[in-house]
């Protein structure tokens, strides 16, 4: 089994027990700027959505 096979497998096991639904999906993202030091910085920002925790609303 593959480790994304394996990470499925281990979040539909433990989803009913946090009384969650198990979703799957990607997030594409095109992020243009300026300067490429403008794009890192916008992607560093919508990356610290996530650890924050807003995508799990």
């Amino acid at each position: 089994m593959s480790a994304p096979e394996r990470l499925s497998a281990r979040r539909r096991e433990l989803a009913p027990d946090r009384g969650q639904a198990s979703r799957f999906g990607i997030r594409p993202h095109v992020i243009t700027r300026d300067s490429a030091d403008q794009a890192w910085a916008q992607a560093d920002a919508l990356s610290s959505l996530r650890t924050r925790g807003l995508d799990d609303a």
